[in-house]
């Protein structure tokens, strides 16, 4: 309720000066929510269906990014489903790809990063790190560390946050920090 109101606040002061709402403004207002909560965004959203204002890639990619700051990933990827477009969007997929992780949504954060290469999307190291978030979220330590092994040796190469994830998986192995 408090976010809700706080939502309205942040519409009330664009109105106040005179900031027409067009994708630029509602893709700040679904920024602005980030750690906070997605009802007001999918309000937004469903309020939008109506008017002129384009829903593109970055307006809708702001508002998976919410949904994955509360854990509603659900949400997440039925925005990304619901609008064909996105569908060759690795900016919308990273972001469906992180709210599976902040869930732990392992099973199916893999599943989306098979998927991508069924649509001609190159998986990069932000897919492979939310997706490797998700296996050590989940304790599936395996999972990361055979993800992990591939993109050694296949690509892409695994960064600073990919080696991060991969450590901590294989931290949380059974017997407790047996490998790192």
């Amino acid at each position: 309720l408090a976010s809700s109101f706080a939502g309205i606040v942040r519409l009330q002061v664009m109105a106040l000066a005179r900031v027409k709402l067009d994708a630029i403004a509602a893709t700040a207002v679904m920024k602005s929510y980030a750690g906070e909560t997605w009802h007001p965004v999918l309000a937004l959203l469903h309020e939008m269906a109506g008017s002129s204002i384009r829903r593109d890639t970055h307006l809708l990619s702001a508002a998976i990014s919410a949904c994955e700051s509360s854990c509603a990933w659900k949400f997440a990827t039925q925005i990304q489903q619901q609008h064909v477009f996105l569908h060759r969007s690795l900016i919308s997929w990273n972001a469906c790809l992180a709210a599976n992780a902040a869930a732990a949504m392992w099973c199916f954060g893999l599943g989306m990063l098979h998927r991508l290469s069924f649509l001609s999307l190159r998986k990069d190291v932000v897919s492979c790190s939310s997706v490797l978030h998700a296996c050590d979220m989940g304790h599936r330590w395996q999972r990361a560390l055979k993800l992990f092994s591939d993109m050694s040796m296949h690509g892409p190469s695994p960064n600073a946050i990919a080696c991060g994830a991969a450590i901590s998986a294989a931290s949380s192995s059974a017997g407790g920090g047996r490998w790192a």
